[in-house]
C-alpha cells in the first residue's frame, strides 16, 4: 500500500465518495483510489440488474497508469472481452463472492480450472494472474461486488481483505444513497 495510513485512506475514499454528484462518480473514484492506494493494476464493478438474478459488468473501471504500454493494451483488452459475461449467483469470483457475502482471493487466476474462474482462458490470454472480490453491502442487500486483479502473482493477504472489507462496509451505506 502507499505511504498512508488506513485510516488517512478511509477518510480519502469516504469524502470523495460523499462528494460525488452520482453512482458513476462515486464507483469510479472508488476504483481509482482503492487500485492507487493498493497497487492493484485493474478494478471492475458487478452489480446485480434489475431482476436481481445475475450480476452484470458497471461501467466503472480502473487500469493502472502504471506499468508498460503492453501491459495497460493487454488490460483494456482483458476488460473488453469481459463486457460479454454475466454471472449467476455463486458462479464465478463475482458470483461467488454475490452469494456467500464474503471476500475471495485468487492467488493466480491463470492457475485454475474455468469451473472456479471462468475468464480463466481470457487472464492467460492477458498475463491477468492474482484476482480478489469483495461485496459492497447495503442495509439490506448486496449493492455491487468490487474486482481487483494484479498482473503479477500474490499470495492472499489478509491484512489487505480485511482493509477492504472494512472500505466496502463503510461505503455500503454512501453508495446505497446514491442508487
Amino acid at each position: 500500500m502507499k505511504d498512508l495510513s488506513s485510516l488517512d485512506i478511509q477518510q480519502v475514499l469516504a469524502k470523495t465518495v460523499n462528494e460525488a454528484p452520482n453512482l458513476d462518480a462515486a464507483l469510479n473514484s472508488l476504483l481509482n483510489n482503492i487500485c492507487e492506494f493498493t497497487r492493484w493494476d485493474y478494478g471492475e464493478v458487478w452489480m446485480p440488474c434489475q431482476e436481481g438474478t445475475i450480476l452484470e459488468l458497471y461501467s466503472a473501471f480502473y487500469i493502472t497508469p502504471y506499468r508498460s504500454n503492453a501491459q495497460i493494451d493487454a488490460l483494456e483488452k482483458f476488460h473488453i472481452c469481459t463486457k460479454g459475461f454475466t454471472f449467476p449467483s455463486g458462479i464465478g469470483l463475482p458470483g461467488r463472492v454475490w452469494a456467500s457475502q464474503q471476500p475471495e482471493w485468487l492467488p493466480d487466476a491463470c492457475a485454475v480450472s474455468e469451473g472456479v474462474f471462468l475468464r480463466n482462458q481470457i487472464a492467460k490470454a492477458f498475463g491477468v494472474k492474482t484476482g480478489f472480490g469483495i461485496p459492497v453491502v447495503g442495509s439490506d442487500r448486496i449493492l455491487a461486488v468490487l474486482v481487483f486483479f494484479m498482473l503479477d502473482t500474490h499470495e492472499e493477504n489478509q491484512e489487505l481483505i480485511d482493509f477492504l472489507a472494512t472500505i466496502a462496509t463503510q461505503m455500503g451505506g454512501k453508495l446505497e444513497k446514491l442508487l
